[in-house]
C-alpha cells in the first residue's frame, strides 16, 4: 500500500516535522519565500486541545520563516476514525452550516468536534465505506491544486503514513510541540547556512579587485579590453564583450559598481540556482555591451565602455522579475525592502558619472527574461488564488 508520503512527494512536498508521539506531522513545500504547509493532526485515539494544535502551528511559522519575511500558507487536516472519539456527524445549527460533531452526546463533546469544522479538511476512516476525504463547506475548497488528487490517492490507499520514530523525551506540545526530522527540508534555495553566503557574488567582486589592481601595476591596457565601436563586424575582437565586465576606469568607479554588485547579488544569488544565477550575470553583461557596441556603432558617437554594471543590472531585472512572477510583491515588508534597494542601485549607478545606458538597458532586459524563463521552467508556480 502505498503511503501519503509518495503522494506528497509527487506535488514537491517534504516531510517536515514530527511530534514525540506521532499524532502531529506536516509535509512543506517551498519555493523562494513562498512557503505551503499541510499539517495533519491525528485524532483516531485521543481528541487535541485547542492549545495544542495552534502550538504546533506557531512552531511552523517561527521556524519556516527564520529570520526572513516569508508568505506562509497553513492547510489543516485531522485524521478520525468514524467510530471515534471525533468522528464526523454533520448537522445544521440555527445559521445553516455544517458541523462535525464529537462522539460524546453532552454539551462539551459537541463544542469540541465543532469547533474545528470551517477551516479544517478530515480524512475519514471508516471500515464499511473505507477511507474518504471531507472537505466541510466553509473550509478552503483547494489547496494549490492538490485535492482532486489526494481524494483519489486517500480512497485508493487510505491514511497510511510513513513517519520517523519518535525518541523517549519528555512531551510537551504546548511548548515545544514537534521535533524536527531528518526529513526536513532539503530542498529550497534559501535555507542552510551556506545558502545564506553569496559566494558567487563575493567571488565575482574579489575578481573585479584583482583586475583593478593589476590595471594600476601596468599588467595590461585597458584599452585592449574594453568595448569600443566596430568590434562586432571585426574578427578576434568578441572577446571584449567578455574582459570588459571586470575592467574600471577610477576607484570610485570600481566602488559603485561593487556596491551595486553586493547589494544585487546577495539578493538574488539566494533565490535562484547558483548554475543558473552565474549564467544570467555573464549573458546579461553581454548581452548589455553588444546593444551598447551596436547603438553606438550605428549612431557615429565615439565609443569607449567597460565596467560591470551591464552584469549587474542584469542582476537587478532578475530581482524584478521574482518579485513579479513568485507574488513577493504581496509581501510589504520584502517588497518595500526590495524597492528601497532598487533605488539605491540606480542612484548608485548614476552617482558614478558617465552612464552607459544601452549597456544598463540590454542586462536589465535581458537579466529579467532569463530570470523569468528559470522560474517558470524550473520552479513551477503554485500561486493560484484559494
Amino acid at each position: 500500500m502505498n503511503s501519503i508520503n509518495a503522494f506528497f512527494k509527487s506535488e514537491g512536498y517534504g516531510l517536515y516535522v514530527c511530534s514525540l508521539d506521532r499524532r502531529y506531522f506536516s509535509f512543506v513545500q517551498e519555493e523562494n519565500y513562498v512557503v505551503n504547509v499541510i499539517c495533519f493532526f491525528d485524532e483516531r485515539k485521543e481528541t487535541s486541545t485547542q492549545a495544542q494544535l495552534q502550538g504546533f502551528l506557531d512552531v511552523h511559522r517561527e521556524r519556516l520563516s527564520y529570520g526572513r519575511d516569508k508568505d506562509i500558507h497553513f492547510l489543516k487536516i485531522m485524521i478520525v476514525d468514524q467510530m471515534g472519539p471525533s468522528f464526523i456527524r454533520p448537522a445544521a445549527d440555527p445559521r445553516g452550516e455544517l458541523y462535525a460533531y464529537a462522539s460524546g452526546e453532552d454539551e462539551a463533546s459537541k463544542e469540541a468536534g465543532r469547533r474545528w469544522v470551517g477551516d479544517v479538511w478530515y480524512m475519514i476512516e471508516d471500515g464499511t465505506s473505507g477511507t474518504r476525504l471531507f472537505v466541510p463547506p466553509q473550509a478552503v475548497e483547494d489547496f494549490y491544486g492538490i485535492r482532486r488528487g489526494l481524494e483519489s490517492f486517500v480512497r485508493e490507499n487510505g491514511v497510511n503514513v510513513m513517519l520517523p520514530s519518535a525518541e523517549p523525551v519528555e512531551e510537551d506540545y504546548e511548548k515545544t510541540p514537534v521535533k524536527e526530522t531528518s526529513s526536513g527540508p532539503k530542498s529550497g534555495n534559501l535555507s542552510g547556512k551556506d545558502k545564506n553566503v553569496p559566494w558567487i557574488t563575493v567571488g565575482m567582486i574579489l575578481i573585479n579587485l584583482l583586475m583593478f589592481g593589476m590595471k594600476n601595476l601596468d599588467m595590461y591596457r585597458a584599452e585592449d579590453y574594453s568595448l569600443t565601436n566596430g568590434i562586432i563586424g571585426e574578427t578576434g575582437q568578441w572577446y571584449r564583450f567578455f574582459t570588459y565586465m571586470f575592467l574600471h576606469e577610477s576607484e570610485l568607479h570600481l566602488m559603485n559598481n561593487m556596491i551595486m554588485l553586493y547589494a544585487a547579488g546577495s539578493l538574488i544569488e539566494g533565490m535562484i540556482n547558483r548554475v543558473y544565477f552565474t549564467i544570467l550575470y555573464f549573458i546579461s553583461g553581454i548581452a548589455g555591451g553588444v546593444l551598447s557596441v551596436w547603438y553606438h556603432t550605428k549612431a557615429g558617437q565615439p565609443y569607449y565602455s567597460l565596467g560591470a554594471s551591464g552584469a549587474v543590472y542584469g542582476l537587478m531585472g532578475a530581482i524584478l522579475a521574482v518579485m513579479i512572477l513568485t507574488g513577493l510583491w504581496r509581501i510589504k515588508a520584502v517588497f518595500f525592502r526590495i524597492i528601497i534597494v532598487l533605488c539605491l542601485l540606480f542612484a548608485t549607478g548614476a552617482a558614478a558619472g558617465k552612464i552607459d545606458v544601452t549597456d544598463h538597458l540590454g542586462g536589465f532586459v535581458c537579466g529579467m527574461i532569463l530570470c523569468g524563463i528559470y522560474i517558470i521552467t524550473t520552479a513551477p508556480l503554485k500561486r493560484k488564488e484559494v
